[in-house]
């Protein structure tokens, strides 16, 4: 299901056309902060270990920002405490430029049931 925003100008400025904002997102995004980690293998290289800032979290995902841009397909392992976390899968969606440095989208990898 598309999640639909209403964006209405005041109801006095009749002139002006009404418009629609749409997200594809199934999930709420919550915002975040803070660090994690992540590595990044792709067969080819040796493993990439990789520090990430967090700007928001769903149980679908994460957006993060970067120092340096990930090609989107990419596969990570992830985890927020470097020390004690429990390590994750996720699949890089999207990848944008910032001004120092890159936004990232993260989708959680699905476990199938055996």
């Amino acid at each position: 299901m598309l999640g639909l925003t209403h964006n209405a100008r005041d109801s006095h400025d009749h002139d002006a056309p009404e418009t629609y904002v749409f997200d594809r997102r199934r999930a709420g995004r919550a915002p975040a902060s803070g660090a994690m980690q992540a590595v990044l293998a792709n067969g080819r290289q040796m493993p990439w270990v990789l520090r990430l800032g967090l700007v928001n979290a769903s149980h679908g995902g994460l957006c993060v920002t970067t120092d340096a841009p990930i090609e989107p397909g990419s596969r990570l392992s992830l985890r927020v405490d470097p020390v004690h976390g429990n390590w994750t899968t996720g699949t890089v969606v999207r990848c944008e430029p910032l001004e120092d440095g890159y936004r990232v989208g993260i989708a959680y990898e699905q476990r199938r049931a055996a």
